[in-house]
This record gives C-alpha cells, sequence and structure tokens, in this order.
C-alpha cells in the first residue's frame, strides 16, 4: 500500500515540478538576457561619458593637456615605421621601441597619460590612424604594464599597431566585442576625436581615436552572481511547495484513499468468509471532493453485491437442490434400462447408453416375454433434458407394455395421449422367436440398422414409419425376416451417427458400417468398446452434442478364441474347438481340427497381425462355421492357384482346408482378413 501511495504522490507532484521548473527556466532565461541588455547599455554609457570628458580635454582649449604630448610619438612613427609587424625581443623591435619610448619621455606626454588613467576600467588608449597604410598606431595608454606578442593585430604596448579595418571608416562606435588572444572576449567602444595636419611636417591629415577595451567577463560580472542567487531561491522554493504539496496530497489525496483501500480490503475479505459485509457508509461530510463520489459508488456496488449475494445463495441452493434431483433423476433412468446381457441357448443380447446431460431421451430394453420369445426396443425422444427424460420413461414403459402382443399401434396412441409438448420419439422395435430366427420388427422413424450375415454387415430394409406420438392414427408396417445362426443385429440412435467433431463433420453411417465389419469375429462387448473408441477419436476434443444409445444381438450358437501371433499360442486351438464341439461327431472334429490349425498358422506365422488374431466357431442343427480375423498384411488365398509349398502362404495347408471344408471363402474389409468355412456335421 505504502509504495502505491508514494506513486501516487511523485504522479501529482513530478508534473508540477516539472511545469514549475519549466517557468523558471523561462523567468531565468528573461532575467539573464534582461541583465545582460542592462549590463550592454551601462558599459556602453560609461564609456560614451568617459570618452566624450577625454575629448573635452583633448579640444583645441586643452590641446596643450592631451594631444600636444602625443605629437612627438606621431612623429617617430611617421619617421621610423616599419614595413611589416616586428618580431618581439627582436634587435629592430627593441630599437623601434627605444625611439617611441624617448619620444614618449616628455612632461606633457605624461600628462596625458595621466589623465587616461582616471579613466581606466581595462584599457584605454589613444591611436592614431596611419591614413597611407590604414594602420591604427597606439600612441598613448594607460596600462604601462601592457607587453607585446606576434599577434599584430591587437594593440599590446606603446607605438604597436594593427590594420584599422572597416570599423574605422566610420564614426564612433560603442560596446563592440572582439577577442583577444591575451584578454579574452573584449568589450570595445573607439570615439573619434578630430582628423588634423601633422603639426611639423605639415603633411597630409591623421586621425586620432579614443578607444576603450574592457573584459566582457567584467562588463556581465552580476550574471554569476545572480544565477548563483537564482538557483539558490528556486531550490528553496521547490523544497517548500514539495512540502507543502506533499502534505496537501498527503491529507487530502491519500489518507482518504488508504481508508477506502481498508474498507475495500476489509469488505473482500467478509465477503469470502461470508460474514456481514456492511463495511461502506454514504459520505455523511466525510470528503468534500470527488473521493465523495467514489466512496458513494462503493457504498452502491456494496448494496448491489449484497443483494446478489442473497439471490446467489438462494440461486446456489436451487441448483444443489435440483442436482440432487437430477442425480436421483440419473439413477431411476439408469434403474429403467437393463445392464446385463441377457443369454440364451441360442442368442445373447446387451446394450449401452451414455446420455449427454445427467439425463436424457434415449432408451433400450430387452426382456423375455415367454420361454420362446424375447423382445428388445431401442429409441429416441425429441428434445432433450427433464423433459426429453420424463417422454422417455413413459415411452419406455408403453413400449414394454405392449411388446408381448407387438401391438405397436396401441403404444403410439398411448403416447399420443396427453402429449401436450407435441413430444415423439424414434424407434426400432423388434420380437424374436429364439427357437427358429423369425424376427418380427417396426421401424418408427428410426435410424437404420445393421445385420450381420455370412460374415458382413449391412443395412437392414425397413419400411418408411411416423415416430411413436405422431399422429395417434397411423397404422405402422411390421416387417419380417429369419436369423440364421452367427448372424447379428446392431441397433444405434443418432448420437452415434450424428456425432460431431470440430469441424462439424458427421462421424456418419458409413464409418459404422466400417467399423462393424472390421469388428467380425469379436464378441458384442468388444464390438461395443470399437464402436465407441471410434467415436471418441473422430469426435476429439468436442463435447458431446446428444445423447448416444446402442443395442446389439447375437443369434446361434457362437465362440470365440483370440490369440496373439506367437507359435506358443497354436496349442490353444485344438481344446477350443473340442469343447465346443463336444457334440458333434468326432470325424467332423478331426475335419475342423485340421482346417483351423491350417489356417491359424498361416496367420500367426505370415500376416504380421499387430492385433491378436481371432477365431470364431458357430454351430446350428447340421453345420459349423468358422471365421479367422486378422489385421495383418491384406492376403486373398483363393486369387490365385496356391503351390503345393507348406513354406509359403497358401500353400498345401490352403488346398488341404478348401477340399475339406463345405464352404470356404475370403474377404477384406475395414482393414481386416476374413477368412470363412463351414462344414456340415452330424450328432
Amino acid at each position: 500500500m505504502r509504495k502505491r501511495h508514494r506513486s501516487l504522490a511523485l504522479a501529482i507532484i513530478l508534473p508540477v515540478f516539472f511545469a514549475i521548473m519549466v517557468g523558471q527556466g523561462l523567468v531565468y532565461l528573461g532575467g539573464y538576457f534582461s541583465l545582460r541588455e542592462t549590463a550592454t547599455n551601462n558599459a556602453v554609457e560609461s564609456d560614451r561619458q568617459d570618452l566624450d570628458e577625454l575629448n573635452q580635454e583633448y579640444s583645441t582649449q586643452n590641446y596643450n593637456l592631451l594631444g600636444y604630448g602625443l605629437v612627438p610619438v606621431i612623429q617617430a612613427y611617421e619617421e621610423n615605421k616599419p614595413a611589416a609587424p616586428l618580431t618581439p625581443g627582436s634587435p629592430e623591435e627593441q630599437a623601434y621601441r627605444d625611439i617611441i619610448e624617448r619620444a614618449a619621455a616628455s612632461q606633457l606626454y605624461a600628462s596625458a597619460e595621466a589623465r587616461l588613467e582616471r579613466y581606466v576600467t581595462t584599457f584605454i588608449g589613444v591611436f592614431y590612424q596611419d591614413m597611407a597604410t590604414n594602420r591604427m598606431v597606439l600612441v598613448c595608454t594607460s596600462d604601462k604594464n601592457f607587453q607585446p606578442t606576434a599577434d599584430a593585430s591587437v594593440s599590446l604596448y606603446l607605438g604597436s599597431f594593427f590594420d584599422a579595418g572597416t570599423k574605422f571608416d566610420q564614426d564612433s562606435f560603442y560596446g563592440y566585442t572582439l577577442f583577444d588572444k591575451k584578454a579574452g572576449d573584449i568589450f570595445a567602444s573607439a570615439l573619434y576625436l578630430s582628423e588634423i595636419t601633422h603639426p611639423n611636417r605639415g603633411g597630409g591629415p591623421y586621425r586620432v581615436w579614443l578607444i576603450r577595451e574592457t573584459a566582457l567577463g567584467t562588463v556581465y560580472e552580476t550574471i554569476p552572481s545572480f544565477s548563483i542567487r537564482f538557483a539558490i531561491i528556486s531550490g528553496a522554493v521547490l523544497v517548500g511547495l514539495a512540502a507543502v504539496l506533499y502534505l496537501l496530497i498527503l491529507f487530502v489525496v491519500i489518507r482518504p484513499s488508504k481508508r477506502l483501500s481498508r474498507l475495500g480490503n476489509e469488505f473482500s475479505e467478509r465477503l469470502r468468509e461470508g460474514k456481514g459485509i456492511d463495511v461502506f457508509q454514504p459520505n455523511l461530510g466525510r470528503y468534500s471532493n470527488e473521493l465523495s463520489d467514489i466512496n458513494d459508488a462503493l457504498f452502491t456496488a456494496q448494496e448491489s453485491i449484497q443483494d446478489y449475494s442473497e439471490r446467489l445463495r438462494d440461486s446456489t441452493a436451487r441448483e444443489e437442490r435440483m442436482n440432487a434431483d437430477l442425480a436421483i433423476a440419473e439413477r431411476i433412468q439408469s434403474s429403467m434400462v437393463p445392464t446385463a446381457p441377457l443369454r440364451g441357448e441360442k442368442f445373447s443380447i446387451r446394450g449401452y447408453m451414455r446420455p449427454a446431460k445427467e439425463v436424457g431421451g434415449d432408451l433400450y430394453n430387452y426382456f423375455r416375454v415367454d420361454d420362446d420369445h424375447i423382445a428388445f426396443f431401442i429409441g429416441d425422444v425429441s428434445g432433450k433434458g427433464v423433459g426429453a427424460a420424463l417422454f422417455m420413461a413413459k415411452a419406455n414403459t408403453v413400449l414394454r407394455l405392449t411388446a408381448q402382443d407387438f401391438d405397436i399401434n396401441k403404444a403410439n396412441q398411448n403416447l399420443c395421449e396427453g402429449n401436450a409438448e407435441n413430444l415423439f420419439v424414434t424407434a426400432f422395435m423388434a420380437l424374436l422367436e429364439t427357437s427358429t430366427g423369425k424376427l418380427r420388427y417396426v421401424n418408427a422413424g428410426h435410424e437404420p440398422a445393421f445385420i450381420c450375415r455370412n460374415g458382413v454387415y449391412e443395412m437392414l430394409g425397413a419400411e418408411p414409419n411416423f415416430p411413436l406420438g405422431c399422429l395417434d392414427d397411423f397404422s405402422f408396417v411390421v416387417q419380417e425376416t429369419v436369423l440364421k445362426p452367427g448372424d447379428r443385429l446392431f441397433l444405434y440412435t443418432d448420437g452415434i451417427s450424428e456425432a460431431m467433431n470440430e469441424n462439424g463433420d458427421l462421424f456418419g453411417k458409413e464409418r459404422i458400417q466400417e467399423c462393424l465389419n472390421a469388428s467380425l469375429g469379436l464378441p458384442s462387448s468388444e464390438v461395443f468398446l470399437l464402436i465407441r473408441k471410434a467415436v471418441e477419436d473422430f469426435v476429439g476434443g468436442a463435447e458431446q452434442s446428444d445423447d448416444a444409445c446402442i443395442l446389439g444381438l447375437d443369434y446361434g450358437l457362437q465362440a470365440r478364441l483370440s490369440i496373439k501371433a506367437n507359435s506358443d499360442e497354436l496349442k490353444n486351438v485344438v481344446p477350443f474347438i473340442d469343447e465346443f464341439l463336444s457334440d458333434v461327431d468326432e470325424n467332423t472334429r478331426s475335419t475342423i481340427h485340421v482346417i483351423a490349425d491350417e489356417m491359424c498358422s498361416n496367420a500367426v506365422y505370415y500376416s504380421n497381425s499387430p492385433e491378436p488374431i481371432r477365431f470364431t466357431l458357430d454351430k446350428d442343427e447340421d453345420k459349423v462355421t468358422g471365421y479367422l480375423v486378422d489385421a495383418g498384411i491384406p492376403f486373398n488365398p483363393l486369387e490365385k492357384e496356391p503351390k503345393e509349398d507348406m513354406d509359403t502362404p497358401g500353400g498345401l495347408g490352403i488346398i488341404m482346408s478348401k477340399s475339406l471344408s463345405d464352404e470356404f471363402a475370403y474377404n477384406y474389409t475395414g482393414g481386416y482378413n476374413v477368412l470363412k468355412f463351414s462344414k456340415k456335421h452330424s450328432k
């Protein structure tokens, strides 16, 4: 919390300080340039007054006081002026200096020099302008300690000279900045005195200038002290302002915000613990700014959360009661369908159901009607949820009550009565006479059934009928077929055929048929697992969209043996045959021993099947039928005439098996080799 408060203070103070510092910078620049301009004007005015006063002393009436003492120096220059600047310290330069110093040795020159010294800031000199060479020659100076340098462009000692330049083609000037190697930047003013003729030689005119030079730092000496004072005052102002702002933010923003934050944490803690959450109160004069709006908003939110919490508790309680009711309904619905297979001497039947929600609208059932008849049905109620589940319970009861007489019309009329919600159920109902295999069935708008005959699954033909519960006067068409030993029937709801993957593709009836043909020779329990796994793999991560239900019937006596592609497994084949065909004559059993041994050996040694090899036997009153199913390399032993070679697939063993069988056939479906044989027998 504390870190967050400091951040809030900085977020307010820093922009304020930045704005103040920008303002102070602008004030400083304004003061700086104002002081600079004032200092410049003052320096110019000082130069103007002092040079004007000296000019008065140089006037005609005071000629002897200032000007006359300079004439000998000018005359000495005119008579001895060098053609070029002299090298300091050279004999020529020393001789020239001696001449100038002798010319300046008079009392009048000393008097003029003394007058210049009264006005010294840095330097004042009287210059003689040689009109012929446009040189400026120093003829009198206030600085007796001047030392020469090699640069002849600046006056350095008595009698030295520099080129006049354009400035000296004009009248007097003030406040001109120039650079001196020795003194640095200097502030220069020049006053034109007069233009006179050489007094002794009567030569052409010469011009006399008064020039004052002042170090630029001396002119602006007040600016550094101004900058220091400004920095001290600005820093003090900033520190004081920071303290005032921090205290203001602390008492006006941070402490009230901290209180609101503390109340918010207390509110959250109480809410988690399920305690009373009357934490925030109306403003009541605590705040007088925008924080009052925040407080009132939190108070309003608190009341809304309290109301919502009450509604949520009520809703949760209702949901828990509903979930408990749904759990009971799920158990009741599960108890309405058989969970264990139903088996007889010539049949076995089993079912599976998985609702999409807690309860669903799919149903199946099977039961004995008498010693020679079983009834079974599968259905799918329109809609989902509790309503569909209730109608499913009604449909299950009605269909079970009417199954004995197989009166589908009566079942339809019962479902139409009191059907205010206009629900309906698609259904496949059947009545099987177990002794003969006679099957009576009705498809009431349901998915087509698959029947397995001669080792291949195909759709069972059905007349179109309306679903049950739609029209109470509809007359349903009952159909018949006869099942033979080894035949299978597979029923399902659209939760299987219309299972949808993430791309919106449907599983479809074709995939169901492929899976069934791939399961030849497997018991019904394994067929169910294969179908469920295929659907789950197809759907992937998509959510189950509909209830799923399947029902499978096996007719005829049947036994199955599963062996690995390993020679040690072959020893299990003969005991398996003897146990299942114990009531068959010995000659037939021996023949089947030979056929089965050859077929299984061929599959074990040559198929390379990654899955177990399945060997199935079906038995009826006069015939035994066998199926060998493997997932190995596709190989049709009947495609070519086999060689009489025991070491190759389709060798002498295949020839022997064909000759001993009454029927011998091959089929490749769903990735499986299916080899079928049959042999008549006598008891």
